[in-house]
């Protein structure tokens, strides 16, 4: 028998209710992290970016929003090999 690994998405979103949705939607074939933050996906990407295949990332958010996520994104090493998807 042959297994598959699951491909690891981060969704960042600070919405509780969209995070909700995209987890009942793609759970079943995708293991699923969340951040609520700009701030906590840099830090989660910074620490584990090696475990993380792709981004689903909110443009519009408190405090660092995901364009200055995208920015920052140009100049870390940790994103190098990550798929960044931006949601609105």
């Amino acid at each position: 028998m042959y297994l598959q690994k699951k491909e690891t998405i981060l969704i960042v979103d600070d919405s509780k209710f969209q995070r909700a949705i995209i987890k009942e939607m793609l759970g079943e074939h995708f293991h699923l992290e969340g951040a609520t933050s700009g701030e906590e996906c840099l830090m989660i990407l910074e620490k584990s970016s090696h475990l993380i295949d792709l981004v689903l990332l909110d443009l519009v958010m408190p405090g660092i929003d995901g364009f200055e996520v995208l920015r920052r994104r140009q100049t870390m090493d940790a994103f190098k090999d990550i798929n960044f998807c931006r949601c609105i």
